[in-house]
């Protein structure tokens, strides 16, 4: 009775092999080869079956995979990349969420910013210092809120620029203290620079 299981599983696992070739061969061409002479019946462990099957297997399937070229150019992508989704398309919209929320305000800064202020300590004269301020060293906010500028005395302005760019003027009447804030696109609108013409 146990000769007869035994060839039954034998059987079996031939049967399992076989289909396992006939379909591999037939989805890529790749004939495999048993040896017919030597049945799974010779090896000793029923683990090293599976293990022979599945190294069959599995380089039956590496040769099914195209070969790749180094040589070859990359190819190229035919469908363009969607454009970027901005939080505000206009820019009233925007300058208004700007000077209004202090976490946009970290969103829409460019790392690094740019900062125009004078050196009233510089002798003989003040002078223009130019700094490059990364985005972690910024103190925020870096622009107050446009909608209470007229209950401090102060009055602002917004104007395009040359290069498609918005510059928002805040200043105090009659005074030095005046700061720019100018606005460009890259593609959604960010701050990019500070001119601060206080003395």
């Amino acid at each position: 009775m146990d000769m007869m299981k035994a060839r039954e599983r034998r059987t079996a696992a031939l049967h399992v092999q076989a289909f396992a070739r006939d379909r591999d061969e037939a989805r890529c061409g790749v004939k495999i080869l048993l040896n017919s002479a030597r049945g799974i019946g010779t090896i000793p462990s029923p683990l090293r079956a599976h293990r022979v099957l599945l190294v069959s297997l599995a380089l039956a399937l590496a040769a099914c995979a195209p070969a790749s070229n180094p040589a070859a150019p990359p190819v190229a992508v035919t469908n363009p990349a969607p454009a970027a989704t901005c939080p505000s398309e206009s820019f009233d919209a925007f300058i208004e969420r700007f000077g209004r929320e202090i976490a946009f305000q970290e969103l829409a800064t460019s790392d690094p910013l740019v900062i125009e202020r004078y050196d009233i300590a510089a002798e003989p004269e003040p002078r223009r210092v130019v700094q490059e301020i990364a985005l972690a060293d910024v103190v925020w906010p870096v622009m107050p809120r446009l909608d209470l500028m007229s209950g401090r005395g102060r009055v602002y302005d917004i104007a395009p620029t040359a290069e498609n760019r918005m510059e928002v003027q805040i200043r105090t009447p009659d005074t030095s203290d005046q700061q720019r804030y100018v606005f460009g696109q890259s593609p959604c609108w960010q701050l990019q620079r500070v001119v601060d013409e206080s003395i």
